[in-house]
């Protein structure tokens, strides 16, 4: 079963099939989902019960994931602030039966809540990891005097840059070593522009992780 994939030891572990099983955000409102529904679902997770999750993440997935997409404006971004909403759910869902609040009022604060967090991470990581790639990109031009501090730096982000997927890392090469804008690079490789630009965002954040794990 798909819900077998979505709990291990309490944790929402795997990404893509959470999202294989939210449909489309379009077809679905919160209109087709009756309050009678809703907590019987929340009282089956409530529970431990896989299956009620299941059942919501199919059912309530696409309202999380409109809400994020309303918040971040990316897609890929939306899925990951989904995934986050979604996993939470599973382990807040008996501290919502407490309440017994309103849960689409409930889901949208957390969407809106973890959009913003994540709007702010990647915002940062995309910060550091163009501050890393210009600097190694100035080392690579730089004199052979440059500082040994300013070629280990330079080292560690190239290392890093070499544990991406190929298709990561060349985009990545062709953005910031080349000088191309998204649209260039989208031509270069043949891809769509949203393609490319979800490409690079998530190699810099990996880059970002493993400059931070090769530093220490």
């Amino acid at each position: 079963m798909i819900c077998d994939s979505f709990v291990s030891a309490l944790n929402i572990v795997d990404r893509g099939a959470m999202m294989r099983a939210v449909p489309d955000p379009s077809h679905n409102s919160r209109d087709n989902i009756s309050s009678k529904r809703a907590s019987e679902l929340m009282t089956g997770i409530a529970a431990g019960d896989a299956a009620a999750y299941e059942s919501f993440v199919r059912e309530f997935g696409p309202f999380v994931l409109a809400r994020a997409l309303r918040t971040v404006r990316d897609r890929d971004l939306a899925e990951d602030v989904t995934q986050t909403v979604l996993s939470a759910v599973w382990s807040k869902a008996g501290s919502f039966q407490a309440v017994r609040g309103n849960l689409f009022a409930w889901l949208q604060t957390m969407t809106r809540n973890a959009g913003i967090d994540a709007l702010r991470v990647e915002g940062r990581h995309r910060r550091n990891s163009e501050v890393m790639l210009r600097g190694a990109k100035v080392e690579t031009e730089s004199s052979v005097g440059a500082g040994l501090e300013r070629e280990v730096h330079s080292q560690v982000v190239r290392t890093a840059l070499a544990q991406l997927g190929e298709d990561q890392r060349i985009a990545i090469e062709l953005a910031y070593f080349h000088d191309l804008s998204y649209v260039e690079v989208a031509e270069r490789l043949g891809e769509p522009e949203g393609t490319v630009k979800s490409r690079i965002r998530r190699g810099m954040k990996q880059m970002a992780r493993l400059v931070g794990d090769l530093d220490e």
